[in-house]
């Protein structure tokens, strides 16, 4: 899916691709997931972006669970068709997005070893001199790239992964029963199987607009059979949905991946693993092409009270002591389970400050603030003066991890992991439900009571696209 103004036939565009996180998709069905980021954009030209070049948005999906590998590699071979296909010409550039595992797959399509040339449109095909074959070298895709911007991304992994991985029968199980509702195209299962998985938690915090966003990924797939657009809309969206799960269901090597850094699985190639000198070699590459980049690091309001100068204790079901029903913040009961639950899992594990970001994350005002709303982060802090604690995070990344490369420079944001790609509030459609059977456009998909805002999000992808085309 790309947006594209009048083209200008003066000087190269500037190509601008929006590249999703660990689910993947760019759109599911009706529901997006850089929610209200055309919108937004469509403002920032109005309001006088880039007024003496023309600005393409791309938006890329790719498999939900996939290892950053296969991510990265899907990532490549989207961007050699866009050249191949003179979507992409001589003269343009590129600027890469990527939110959470997004910018980990980016790192990876920069930096690992490709096939050169890429073969397409026939790539299987031995005897290159066939007029099928189309090949795009590794450069033509270096030579365009001119900035990568990181959206919360778990540079050096997250303790939500390590939990994961530790609780793979509860993963298989959830997906399983997913799988089953969607198949069997019945809502109240479905709520049933999530509510289970909450258990009595659930009433200790607000409704969890998971719920809402099941609940309407169903309702898209059974909607009316009598008018052949909305049948063939529907069909449409039940077979993208399950082949959603099934991928979820068969590789969800994402997941060691993104573990911890200080423990990574053996033989690991993923980024957030990377050495020292393997990310000094990066940012030489980097510089070497050309290419600036820009960090963002998420930060959400504290749901428990530990001590800041200590690693929380893991998360653990068999440990009462450990659940996210004690240590509560203060205004615990103003966020939802789904919440709690990710920030408790994201806060205790293996993950440490890395040494070459300590002296950052020793007092948090010397992270660039300008985007960075103190008051959105309530009595519980940090504070300008502060530091970030290890278990800081915003419910699916520690923050401390979203500081590489750009250290000092990341521009810190109060928001939730949801936030700042555009799920911070539940939008109706109009009408409600709309000829899909979607009830909500978009989803406060944790509530993390920091407030996040329409003008914040705005203002936080305004500096994107600035930076994207300078």
């Amino acid at each position: 899916m790309s947006t594209v103004p009048n083209p200008s036939p003066s000087r190269g565009r500037a190509h601008i691709v929006l590249i999703p996180g660990f689910a993947g998709f760019d759109a599911l069905g009706q529901i997006e997931y850089y929610a209200g980021t055309t919108d937004s954009y469509q403002r920032w030209r109005n309001a006088g972006g880039s007024p003496d070049r023309d600005v393409v948005l791309h938006y890329f999906d790719n498999l939900p669970t996939a290892g950053v590998q296969t991510r990265a590699e899907r990532l490549r071979g989207y961007l050699a068709k866009r050249i191949a296909r003179g979507e992409i010409q001589d003269g343009d550039t590129i600027a890469l997005v990527g939110h959470s595992t997004g910018g980990l797959d980016i790192r990876r399509m920069l930096s690992a070893p490709a096939p050169d040339p890429l073969p397409l449109d026939g790539g299987g095909a031995t005897d290159r001199s066939k007029a099928t074959v189309v090949n795009v070298h590794q450069s033509e895709i270096l030579d365009r790239v001119s900035r990568v911007v990181f959206v919360s991304v778990p540079q050096f992994g997250t303790n939500i992964a390590d939990w994961v991985r530790g609780h793979t029968l509860l993963r298989r199980s959830v997906i399983e029963g997913l799988y089953r509702g969607v198949q069997g195209a019945v809502i109240p299962p479905l709520e049933k199987a999530i509510s289970g998985l909450l258990a009595d938690l659930g009433k200790l915090a607000k409704r969890p607009d998971l719920i809402k966003a099941a609940q309407d990924a169903l309702s898209e797939t059974i909607a009316s059979r009598v008018d052949p657009w909305q049948r063939a809309n529907a069909q449409e969206a039940a077979s993208q949905l399950r082949l959603w799960l099934r991928h979820a269901a068969d590789d969800f090597a994402a997941i060691d991946d993104l573990a911890s850094f200080t423990k990574p699985p053996l033989n690991s190639r993923s980024p957030a693993h990377y050495s020292d000198d393997e990310r000094q070699a990066e940012c030489f590459q980097w510089r070497h092409n050309g290419i600036r980049t820009m960090s963002i690091a998420t930060i959400g309001r504290r749901a428990f009270t530990f001590d800041p100068g200590k690693p929380a204790e893991p998360f653990d079901f068999l440990k009462e002591s450990t659940w996210p029903t004690n240590e509560q913040a203060s205004d615990a009961d103003q966020m939802d389970i789904s919440y709690l639950c990710a920030y408790r899992a994201c806060a205790g594990g293996w993950f440490e400050v890395p040494p070459s970001l300590a002296t950052v994350c020793r007092d948090i005002a010397t992270l660039n603030t300008s985007l960075f709303d103190l008051t959105k982060l309530g009595p519980h802090g940090p504070k300008p003066g502060e530091g970030l604690a290890v278990w800081d995070n915003d419910g699916i990344v520690n923050t401390a991890s979203m500081l590489w490369p750009n250290r000092e420079d990341t521009l810190l944001v109060a928001a939730d992991h949801l936030d700042i790609v555009g799920h911070y509030v539940a939008r109706k459609t109009v009408p409600s439900p709309d000829a899909s059977g979607r009830h909500y456009a978009s989803y406060d998909g944790l509530k993390s009571h920091t407030s996040f805002t329409q003008d914040e999000f705005d203002h936080v992808w305004n500096g994107i696209f600035d930076f994207c085309v300078r």
